[in-house]
């Protein structure tokens, strides 16, 4: 059912910035393009010993909606095989579900986020890998907050063959908005699929099997955020009651992708419109052709490993500043819509 076991060669975990052939070989296949990304965490979960330490047991002893969430649910599917498995349970009247992170170890803003999962297949639980802020609903303003960003859901409720993909922002609260899509995919509920998310300053695409399935614009977060795989009883999975238990989240990879393209916006605090720079040179004619208006950049996001030089007059002349960070606000370096031309480049 999990197919061979993988060698230790395509078991190892890489936090490096290099990627590994084995995920090489397999991006082949996908219609993201990741020619301007950089891996940055790759887990192949290889079923020996705990965890990871980037990973931690979220919301654990916690109750939510119906089940208690706990460490002991979250175990290898088969040892050595590299399976992660998170189950929901049930004695009696009284469940258990399951939850980790990467909250207190691992987050990034803008990526490509991607997995490799067998959904569950009961009525009750729902599976799901999302994206969360450490700050949500902090302001209603998910720019500043972050958006929860839910690569896929699983809920049995909808369908065996349904994935679902949303997005949250300003809270649970009173002011909570979302917006999302039901896609679906034949044979969801029957062996493994990938699930991703392009996040990048201007937009979310999400992907299926490497098949773009649903875009959107809205409620674009430009903070940092953390990964959740979670295996939860919150009634969205139907009636809890009916189900047959215990019932599997099957992982087998998790990959994240660093953008390598810097962001202009036309406003202070990542607002108005946002456009991405690949690494080159790009004079006032190239920067209106790819949509930023002249003199109209106030602000920068800079991914770690590129830099970006600004420069007041076309053709990379006049005054000119380097950065190596984001800058929410140009006004204070006279750059705030001040800008003809510009150079992005490894740093």
């Amino acid at each position: 059912m999990f197919g061979c076991k993988k060698s230790n060669q395509e078991k190892t975990i890489s936090t490096t910035e290099k990627i590994s052939a084995k995920a090489q070989t397999e991006l082949t296949a996908n219609s993201v393009n990741l020619d301007d990304y950089t891996l940055t965490l790759e887990d192949n979960f290889d079923g020996v010993g705990p965890l990871n330490a980037r990973w931690n047991y979220r919301a654990e002893n916690t109750v939510r909606g119906y089940a208690t969430i706990l460490r002991s649910n979250v175990s290898y599917a088969v040892s050595g095989a590299g399976i992660l498995r998170l189950a929901a349970k049930r004695n009696g009247d009284s469940f258990t579900a399951s939850q980790i992170s990467t909250q207190n170890s691992f987050l990034q803003k803008y990526g490509y986020f991607e997995c490799r999962v067998l959904v569950n297949r009961t009525v009750g639980p729902h599976c799901s890998f999302w994206i969360q802020s450490p700050t949500y609903g902090n302001t209603n303003d998910p720019g500043v907050s972050g958006t929860e960003i839910d690569v896929f859901e699983h809920h049995m409720a909808n369908g065996a063959n349904i994935a679902r993909h949303n997005l949250h922002w300003n809270g649970y609260g009173a002011d909570h908005q979302t917006i999302g899509s039901l896609e679906t995919i034949s044979g969801l509920q029957y062996g493994f699929h990938t699930f991703g998310v392009e996040w990048t300053s201007s937009a979310y695409i999400f992907y299926v099997d490497g098949v773009e399935r649903w875009r959107t614009s809205t409620a674009i977060s430009h903070t940092s955020e953390y990964l959740i795989f979670s295996q939860e009883i919150t009634g969205f999975g139907g009636n809890r009651f009916t189900g047959t238990y215990p019932d599997f989240m099957d992982i087998d990879w998790v990959r994240v992708y660093k953008t390598r393209k810097a962001s202009v916006f036309q406003e202070c605090q990542y607002k108005g419109w946002a456009k991405q720079l690949p690494i080159g040179n790009y004079t006032t004619a190239q920067l209106a052709a790819l949509g930023v208006t002249n003199d109209a950049i106030s602000s920068i996001s800079v991914p770690s490993g590129i830099k970006i030089q600004l420069y007041q007059g076309d053709n990379f002349t006049g005054p000119s500043i380097t950065l190596t960070a984001d800058n929410t606000c140009l006004s204070d370096e006279n750059f705030d819509d001040n800008i003809s031309s510009i150079k992005v480049s490894a740093n």
